[in-house]
């Protein structure tokens, strides 16, 4: 399974991969922000696998329907990325389901980091 032991080196590469991709975006959050936003959306991509598993509408329209309002959503999440509480409750999130994807339990909640 993807979530145990033998699994550990594919959710490791994994993550790097989205540490890779929000680090690199041309609106890249602030340097303490990229370990919990890769995170967020590495725990995305896998939720988004688990309802497509799940998804017994016509041609998993419900899946479509699903990505496209995750789509959406984080297109207005930047700006919120400025916010203090939405950032520790990305970090709060990071440090619950971090550890089971592969990531240090280390999140923006325990590093010291700006809110400004």
């Amino acid at each position: 399974g993807v979530f145990g032991a033998e699994g550990a080196e594919v959710r490791r590469r994994a993550h790097a991969s989205y540490h890779a991709l929000v680090a690199g975006a041309r609106d890249a959050p602030r340097t303490s922000q990229v370990d919990d936003l890769a995170t967020l959306l590495y725990g995305t991509q896998l939720a988004l696998v688990l309802f497509w598993l799940q998804d017994l509408s016509t041609e998993t329209q419900q899946t479509e329907e699903l990505l496209q309002f995750i789509h959406e959503l984080l297109g207005r999440f930047r700006p919120l990325l400025r916010v203090p509480w939405i950032t520790q409750r990305i970090a709060q999130f990071v440090q619950i389901v971090g550890p089971l994807l592969g990531q240090g339990e280390q999140s923006a909640l325990t590093r010291e980091h700006d809110v400004t």
